[in-house]
């Protein structure tokens, strides 16, 4: 389990760890990073008005630790003090059972009025995932946001605020991202085919994802270079493996298609999942392949992931695909070329999936949708600034079935 905070210097610090509170035996220390202002890309993150110093950004992984066991644990040093005691449930790769929280698109609530527009109601996000992470007790669970994270769009105070109002979840369970067009898109970002020129535009606020690279650290090396003097990109791609679940990490914000290194890891992954032991692959990245909100800017990309991510997804049977970006809840039919098919026939999964219609949906079984898809949505709930959290439990059982247990809706 990894463990990243900051301090206002770079001064040596641990991770101590232990099974109680009282027998903190283990202790790991911390590698150490940070960025500056002239890493930062465009404005208005390398100017006055969005620059703040970010500190200096520890790292610190805690080793051998026993499947599905509690643990707690507190950061610092002797020197400079210690943090709080904080505990976490280790993850149980032989568990039936999978819980995760899965959202995108969530910013955060400042404390005091400031000239950009923050989400009051992330905060109720937060607390709704903590109830119910209590709840579990004992049991494993980690959180997957699928990009656009805190919305700093270049002014780094947000991403300090953004900090604040997820630790009480963070410093629990795992927080795993994937990047989104808010963390990363400048109008001279490495790759941007002449097709792309109305997809990405200048979301980062000049950021170039280096914030983000550096206050995450997910599984995998993947990066890529910026192509200026800001460091490499990362958490870019990559897959793990929790409970019956195979999950994978996409960005649709960098190359994707054929000859890419992403598009590689995207094949070779998907082939080399062990269907015994994970029988439902979950795929998630931020801009959506499917949508019912069809805007202009993105139609070019939508098309290139239909062309060239979707034949990898129906041959290697993905069960599912998440995405972001559009701010609705819509849930669509098992798809192949814009047409419906049944999951472990023609296309899709192995394993039935359910997902109940919320009782406040009014626009369910869409009608009239972009272009040729056909009445393919089966739920589609627009809303200006909607975060989709789903608490999804995966248990084989007997029939094996992918259960999406809830879905919860809260206005950003």
């Amino acid at each position: 389990m990894r463990v990243m905070f900051l301090t206002g210097d770079g001064s040596e610090s641990f991770v101590k760890y232990g099974v109680s509170e009282d027998q903190m035996d283990y202790m790991a220390a911390t590698q150490v990073g940070r960025y500056e202002r002239e890493d930062m890309c465009d404005s208005p993150a390398n100017e006055s008005v969005g620059w703040r110093d970010p500190g200096y950004i520890h790292d610190g992984v805690m080793t051998t630790l026993k499947k599905g066991k509690k643990y707690y644990y507190k950061v610092g040093s002797d020197s400079g003090g210690w943090s709080m005691t904080h505990s976490f449930v280790s993850r149980n790769e032989d568990s039936e059972e999978t819980i995760a929280f899965l959202f995108g698109d969530m910013g955060t609530s400042t404390p005091y009025k400031t000239f950009l527009r923050t989400q009051e109601e992330s905060k109720s996000t937060m607390k709704w995932i903590l109830r119910d992470i209590e709840a579990l007790g004992d049991k494993h669970a980690f959180v997957s946001h699928i990009g656009d994270i805190s919305y700093a769009r270049g002014y780094s105070w947000l991403w300090d605020s953004f900090f604040t109002q997820i630790e009480p979840v963070a410093s629990k369970v795992a927080y795993h991202v994937c990047i989104g067009n808010h963390e990363y898109d400048w109008p001279l970002q490495p790759w941007k085919p002449d097709w792309a020129n109305s997809v990405y535009g200048i979301d980062g606020g000049g950021e170039c994802g280096v914030p983000y690279s550096l206050k995450f650290n997910m599984p995998g090396n993947f990066s890529e270079p910026t192509g200026t003097h800001a460091p490499a990109t990362g958490n870019l791609f990559y897959s793990f493996d929790m409970g019956t679940v195979h999950f994978v990490y996409i960005s649709t914000e960098t190359d994707f298609l054929p000859g890419s290194s992403q598009y590689d890891f995207i094949k070779h992954d998907l082939e080399s999942v062990d269907r015994k032991k994970t029988p439902f692959v979950v795929v998630q990245g931020h801009r959506p392949m499917y949508t019912t909100s069809y805007e202009g800017g993105d139609a070019p990309l939508t098309v290139k992931l239909v062309e060239h991510l979707e034949p990898l997804f129906v041959k290697n049977k993905v069960t599912l695909a998440l995405w972001g970006h559009v701010h609705r809840y819509e849930r669509f039919c098992p798809l192949k070329n814009f047409t419906c098919g049944s999951i472990g026939h023609e296309w899709g999964g192995s394993r039935a999936i359910t997902s109940p219609c919320c009782d406040w949906n009014g626009r369910r079984k869409l009608a009239t949708l972009f272009g040729n898809q056909g009445q393919t949505t089966q739920l589609t709930q627009s809303t200006h600034n909607l975060s989709d959290l789903c608490s999804v439990v995966v248990s084989l059982g007997t029939l094996g079935w992918l259960l999406l247990r809830r879905s919860l809706c809260f206005l950003m």
